[in-house]
């Protein structure tokens, strides 16, 4: 990943928007990393796989709820 300051950030904006197509880009500001800019159709498949990773938590613990439930029912 390509790195650049806030001040080059604000002096090369275009030519800067030109390469996030090629790879994301760490914007730095005071020696820290502060944002990270990238494409449009990377920001949306990574969405994407959140909301995916979200479902697949929420159907794991409902059947570890059902495995639990069933359990209990068993032992009575």
């Amino acid at each position: 990943m390509t790195t650049i300051t806030a001040t080059n950030m604000k002096q090369s904006f275009w030519n800067v928007l030109k390469n996030i197509k090629k790879e994301p880009i760490i914007i730095t500001k005071r020696r820290q990393n502060y944002a990270v800019l990238v494409d449009y159709n990377e920001y949306k498949h990574l969405k994407q796989l959140e909301e995916h990773e979200d479902i697949l938590f929420w159907l794991a613990a409902e059947k570890a709820l059902k495995d639990t439930n069933n359990l209990l029912d068993s032992i009575k």
